[in-house]
């Protein structure tokens, strides 16, 4: 079992990672994001084990910033940790309280 600082701290190195990831394959007519896509499962799964309120308002809080971005990669980044993070029904039933996620 891991404990909420290591948990912290591999969140803030998968937020930094998603911020600079630009990386993409193509094949045929589709685009697959792979380093991004896996920091996102990551950050949904580390986030549904975390107990502390105040690391999961500060992560919707990274996300909220992605999603200000002019750079199409890290409001793409936003997008996915959404996804990932609602896939997670307790912590969807958690992000009701916040104002910004209704």
């Amino acid at each position: 079992r891991m404990l909420e600082p290591d948990l912290e701290n591999l969140c803030c190195k998968l937020f930094c990672v998603l911020s600079q990831d630009q990386f993409a394959d193509f094949l045929l007519d589709k685009s697959y994001f792979p380093v991004r896509e896996t920091c996102c499962q990551l950050i949904g799964s580390l986030l549904s084990r975390v107990h502390d309120e105040n690391m999961l308002g500060d992560a919707l809080t990274i996300i909220e910033q992605f999603n200000r971005k002019e750079e199409v990669h890290k409001r793409h980044s936003a997008v996915m940790a959404t996804k990932y993070i609602c896939s997670f029904k307790s912590l969807f039933c958690r992000l009701a309280k916040y104002d910004r996620f209704r």
